[in-house]
Formats: C-alpha cells, sequence, structure tokens
C-alpha cells in the first residue's frame, strides 16, 4: 500500500508540474506574441514603411491602402476566410501571422475549378512570407540601433576631446542639439545646496 500510494503522490506531482509547465509557456506565448505585435505596430508608426499593401491584378502592381471585407475577418479571427458565402465569391483571405498574432493580410480571388492545393501553397507562401517580414523589420531594427550608437560615440568622442568644463558643456549641447535637428537643448549644473 506504501508503494502504490508513493506511485500515486509522484504522479499527482507530475501532472501538476507538467499543467505549470503548460501554464508557463502559454503566458510566455501570450507575453512574446503582444511583444511582436507592439513592435509591428511602433515599425507602421515610425514611417519606415511607404506602402501597406500592393494588388496584382496579372497585368500591374498597385498600392492599396483598404482591406477588403474578407481581409478584415481574416484578420478578426486569425483563421482563413474562403469564399463562397463572403463579401466577394471565390474570395479567399490568409492572415499573415508571426507568433500568432496576425499583422497582415493576403487576399486572392481564386477562378471557379481552383485544385485543391491552390490554397495550400498560398499557405506556405504566407508563411515564408511571414518570416521574410519579420527578418526585413528585426533588420531594420538593428540598423537603426547601430545608427544610435554611432551617433552616441560621435557625440562622446567630440565632448572627451577636451578637459574643460566650459568647452565640453558646449561641445555636449551642441552635439546633442547637432542630432536631434529642429529640437531645443538645454544644460544646466547645479550651482548650489539650494533644492
Amino acid at each position: 500500500m506504501q508503494v502504490l500510494a508513493d506511485q500515486l503522490a509522484t504522479a499527482i506531482e507530475r501532472t501538476r508540474l507538467l499543467q505549470q509547465v503548460e501554464d508557463n509557456f502559454k503566458e510566455l506565448e501570450k507575453a512574446y506574441g503582444r511583444t511582436t505585435s507592439d513592435s509591428w505596430k511602433s515599425l507602421a508608426q515610425s514611417g519606415l514603411i511607404s506602402n501597406f499593401g500592393y494588388r496584382f491584378d496579372n497585368t500591374r502592381i498597385q498600392p492599396i491602402t483598404e482591406v477588403t471585407e474578407t481581409g478584415i475577418e481574416a484578420l478578426t479571427s486569425g483563421q482563413i476566410i474562403a469564399g463562397k458565402g463572403h463579401a466577394v465569391k471565390g474570395e479567399t483571405a490568409i492572415p499573415i501571422k508571426l507568433r500568432g498574432q496576425p499583422i497582415g493580410v493576403v487576399t486572392v480571388k481564386l477562378k471557379e475549378g481552383h485544385s485543391t492545393s491552390a490554397i495550400e501553397t498560398i499557405k506556405q507562401a504566407v508563411e515564408r512570407l511571414a518570416s521574410s517580414l519579420e527578418s526585413a523589420r528585426l533588420f531594420e531594427e538593428a540598423r537603426l540601433r547601430a545608427d544610435r550608437e554611432q551617433a552616441i560615440a560621435q557625440v562622446t568622442s567630440n565632448i572627451s576631446a577636451t578637459s574643460d568644463f566650459d568647452t565640453i558643456l558646449r561641445t555636449t549641447v551642441e552635439e546633442i542639439g547637432k542630432k536631434l535637428g529642429q529640437s531645443e537643448v538645454s544644460i544646466q549644473m547645479i550651482t548650489g545646496t539650494e533644492e
């Protein structure tokens, strides 16, 4: 009886630990998804993307700014929305997802009688598109970080070129002002012990 009780206690403890690991994994996945979503929102607001969409009609590529009704439904649900019974007959919308978060949508109008593998092919292409877009975003983020670090290094180099207090303050305010463009910068040193 004691051996059985010990084995039962071990099984219950393993089950509890497994549940705890699964809960932690789900929480981590949600946090990572939020980070991804926030990163893409920041990129969209930064103005680095000049156009958020394109359409190809087998003749030419055109920029687009509006998402179709089927596309909105796919973005909202995070699921593939296919054809019949939706806004446009034959229209299929596949969300572009990164870490479970939709960041865009691919909408296609398939001809009647398309092969069953067509949607699967598009899904695989969309998965690769998501990876490529994330790689481009990460590259851009790294480039911006490198530019910022280079600017800081240049300012620091110019500041440390002298040991005179007045020159250090003048150089610092000038260098920071130049890097910020149309901004006004002030530096003041505390001269007394008053609050």
